[in-house]
């Protein structure tokens, strides 16, 4: 409940479903909200690279080697057979399965590095996992998207 994003999906909620139409760049208060919003929306992934790039000149090295192996392996591996089993029980198409396999098969986001260092849940090992799942998907990624038949 101390995230704001909580906060921001709800408010969405109830404006998309109460059947309010705000004019997205009118004039007025509403329309300088979204102006606003839309700013702050525009810097998140430079922030975010940002703090990655902190969180990386903080580190001497991997700790943990053996759960960051896994916890990368997880991530970029076995979440393609998962997300294939998934789109096929809901019956999605082609064009949709292969969107949601590269979408499962991608790495460990920066944001989580933000949720570890926000609730102190071993933000060195995130980060680790973080860095190291980016890395590596360089590799998976290519294979997957030659083997979705994109490259």
């Amino acid at each position: 409940m101390r995230m704001p994003p909580l906060y921001a999906v709800l408010t969405a909620l109830v404006v998309r479903f109460g059947g309010m139409r705000p004019a997205l760049m009118g004039d007025g208060v509403l329309g300088d909200l979204f102006r606003g919003v839309a700013l702050v929306g525009d810097a998140t992934v430079p922030i975010l690279l940002v703090i990655l790039g902190l969180q990386l000149a903080e580190i001497e090295g991997i700790d943990q080697k053996r759960l960051v192996a896994l916890a990368t392996g997880l991530r970029l591996v076995l979440s393609v057979p998962i997300a294939l089993l998934l789109a096929g029980s809901l019956g999605l198409d082609e064009l949709s399965t292969k969107l949601a396999v590269i979408l499962a098969s991608m790495p460990t986001a920066v944001n989580m590095t933000i949720f570890a260092i926000e609730f102190d849940v071993r933000p060195r090992f995130v980060n680790s996992v973080v860095t190291t799942s980016t890395v590596a998907s360089m590799v998976t990624l290519t294979v997957l998207l030659v083997f979705v038949g994109v490259m």
